[in-house]
């Protein structure tokens, strides 16, 4: 180049090495487990107030002939329960990982899944114990029939 023109800029230096990837930490089986009871309490307790909407929405005011045993209206009483006991199990197991999780100090990791367990575990027993008083109260109106007025 010409004197008076400006001249290049020189090449940045070179980046720095980078450190070695530490190794991922290996995830809590407990925390894993408390999630797939959770999804699943919450897919039990779901399906059950589908099931019950759907008797509801087909029975035309007369519950009476739709819980006879073998009829499968019962199935929903019967999701309910599941959702009433996987959604506890799933909790304390969330819990329990995520203490061993705290004392590893960092050797073990998947504390986000026992977090996500517990929140879902306390939706799963709602929906549960919701589903199952549901179906409880349903039952008995198709047994007895309508209070007296």
């Amino acid at each position: 180049m010409p004197p008076g023109y400006p001249q290049p800029a020189p090449p940045p230096p070179p980046p720095p090495p980078r450190p070695p990837a530490a190794p991922y930490a290996r995830t809590e089986a407990g925390a894993l487990w408390a999630l797939v009871a959770a999804i699943g309490g919450v897919a039990f307790g779901g399906v059950g107030v589908l099931v019950g909407v759907l008797i509801l929405l087909t029975a035309d005011g007369d519950l009476s002939g739709n819980f006879a045993l073998g009829n499968p209206a019962l199935s929903g009483f019967v999701l309910g329960v599941p959702a009433l006991v996987l959604g506890p199990i799933a909790y304390f197991l969330g819990k329990s990982s995520a203490r061993r999780i705290a004392e590893s100090d960092g050797k073990i990791g998947g504390r986000s899944s026992a977090r996500s367990a517990w929140l879902i575990a306390i939706a799963a027993t709602v929906l549960g114990a919701i589903t199952t008083l549901t179906w409880l109260v349903l039952m008995l109106l198709g047994f007895f029939g309508s209070p007296p007025a």
